[in-house]
């Protein structure tokens, strides 16, 4: 069997979240491949897994991946990571600087899978990056090596560079994120869009809606800074002026990052928002059947699993203007219309404004329902996701066997004569 090794930063399987989902998806689709997972974190190692790993997992690796050669046994982590036919690294940051040296000394070809782009989070601001090494929140017991947060964000930008330079492919989940890529790789060819894919339920979850007095919004993400839950609450009150009975849902691991769960939840309980609730880490596919309406307000995004899994299920949107945002709610010119509505970051008038829009309107809402579910339908099926990472996995293993293969034949015929 094929073997390829994933090299992962703080996601599967101990933190449930978009990446994490691809990944359990890829994983399981691919029953004729076998996989490594080798999962990279910083500080205090992960113990529950929250995803049941498959039988074609050969092994999972949990690494403390430290902060530079002067604090950490690199060797000893290399030597840990098991051989492959292939090497696919899930970040540009300690990920992706594991993969471009695994690449060097093994000869073994590198894929980069990007879904959201490491470098351009810490530029908006992000303190605590994938595997867990807070880039500005530091406590006297983690360590810290004297690094102010431009002096991160150019280390990163170098990591990224050489990841992207080393790569034999480069494949995003969106037009936006190839675009970022290209500011900072010259190399377009590498660059590949594979977007994501979910499953189509069945039928759609309220496929005869009429509006409602006590309407229910939620939102899909875990309770951290990125997701800008604050703005959703803020968001969430302005509904609720209109609509007093309606309720509000946040929908996610509330444990990621304590101290701004409990400053969203007293923002909640000061704003009155008794009806809004935290419902913490549950199978959100079994709960969009009891939503009208799914709002994003992050302030970045790859290719959000939230708003996929929303459309499939035949539930309007309302998202930021960030990532692939726009190609999911909009199209890329597929000529099936809206599927909801795109706001400004941290535009809290605008975004309760768009809530009120679709809620208030049950002929935009039907409307936004059908060409989120088409367009689900037609471009984003995880079997199609899967059988084009099968390919790229076969293209990319076939090419470097060929290439070994050749320069073989060249040095053989070089000692003979």
């Amino acid at each position: 069997m094929t073997h390829v090794c994933l090299i992962l930063e703080g996601t599967y399987p101990y933190f449930v979240g978009g990446v994490s989902s691809w990944v359990h998806e890829i994983v399981n689709g691919m029953t004729d491949v076998e996989f490594s997972i080798v999962h990279l974190y910083s500080g205090k190692a992960p113990e529950q897994e929250k995803y049941q790993l498959p039988q074609n997992v050969r092994e999972l690796l949990c690494l403390p991946i430290l902060i530079d050669k002067d604090h950490a046994d690199f060797e000893s982590i290399l030597a840990q990571i098991p051989d492959a036919d292939l090497y696919h690294s899930l970040s540009t940051g300690f990920a992706g600087w594991i993969g471009t040296e695994l690449k060097r000394r093994r000869m073994r070809p590198l894929l980069l899978t990007e879904h959201g782009i490491y470098w351009h989070e810490i530029e908006l601001g992000a303190d605590e990056i994938e595997c867990g090494f807070k880039v500005m929140k530091m406590k006297r017991t983690e360590l810290f090596l004297g690094k102010n947060w431009f002096s991160w964000l150019q280390f990163f930008k170098r990591i990224a560079k050489q990841t992207y330079r080393e790569a034999d492919l480069i494949t995003t989940v969106c037009e936006t994120n190839r675009r970022m890529e290209l500011s900072v790789s010259a190399n377009a060819g590498k660059c590949r869009v594979i977007h994501n894919g979910v499953k189509l339920p069945p039928m759609a979850a309220k496929s005869n809606w009429q509006q409602s007095a006590a309407p229910s919004v939620g939102l899909v993400g875990r309770v951290t800074p990125i997701k800008d839950i604050e703005t959703f609450i803020r968001a969430s009150a302005r509904v609720r002026s209109v609509f007093p009975e309606a309720r509000f849902y946040v929908i996610g691991p509330i444990e990621q990052d304590s101290d701004y769960y409990l400053k969203c939840k007293n923002l909640a309980e000061k704003l009155g928002l008794e009806n809004l609730f935290f419902t913490g880490r549950i199978n959100a596919l079994n709960f969009y059947a009891n939503l009208d309406l799914v709002a994003l307000t992050s302030v970045s995004e790859g290719q959000p699993f939230a708003l996929l899994e929303a459309m499939a299920a035949g539930i309007p949107v309302v998202a930021t203007d960030v990532g692939g945002c726009d190609e999911i709610i909009n199209g890329a010119n597929d000529g099936l219309g809206q599927a909801g509505l795109l706001c400004r970051v941290g535009d809290v008038a605008g975004i309760s404004a768009a809530m009120l829009r679709i809620l208030k309107n049950p002929s935009l809402w039907r409307e936004c329902a059908q060409n989120g579910r088409k367009r689900i339908e037609k471009f984003y099926r995880s079997e199609k996701m899967i059988q084009r990472y099968r390919q790229t996995y076969r293209q990319l293993i076939e090419k470097a066997s060929t290439v070994k293969i050749q320069s073989e034949n060249y040095f053989t015929k070089a000692r003979s004569e």
